[in-house]
């Protein structure tokens, strides 16, 4: 599997993910679908994945740098991948770059999921 086509598939993954909440839980959102920025500010509202609403400070270190993960995948899939044409930067991602970002994006995913899941269940 070429570093490119992970560069997108980590990126698909979050995306698919946040359009199966989405459509689950009606939530709105205003923007591209194809674009994970909007589809991550909108589960991040629903699910409060606000760091300033935690008081553990050691869960608002971890929510914090998942974040800036999202912002990262959403980043490098712009800059570094076939999605929406070469950048000026020339990026060279290995596969253990690839492999960092697609067990991230794995991780963020099942959280957003699992939080969905006890949100729904606690709601019903």
């Amino acid at each position: 599997m070429s570093t490119e086509n992970t560069s997108e598939n980590r990126t698909n993954l979050l995306s698919a993910a946040i359009l199966s909440a989405h459509t689950k839980a009606n939530f709105t959102i205003i923007g591209m679908v194809s674009d994970l920025k909007p589809l991550w500010t909108v589960v991040r509202k629903h699910l409060g994945f606000d760091p300033s609403a935690i008081a553990d400070t050691d869960l608002q270190t971890i929510l914090t740098g998942m974040l800036a993960t999202v912002e990262g995948i959403a980043a490098l899939r712009t800059h570094a991948s076939s999605a929406h044409g070469a950048g000026v930067t020339s990026y060279r991602i290995e596969p253990r770059h690839a492999r960092l970002a697609i067990h991230a994006a794995h991780t963020i995913t099942l959280f957003a999921l699992e939080t969905w899941e006890k949100r729904r269940k606690s709601a019903g």
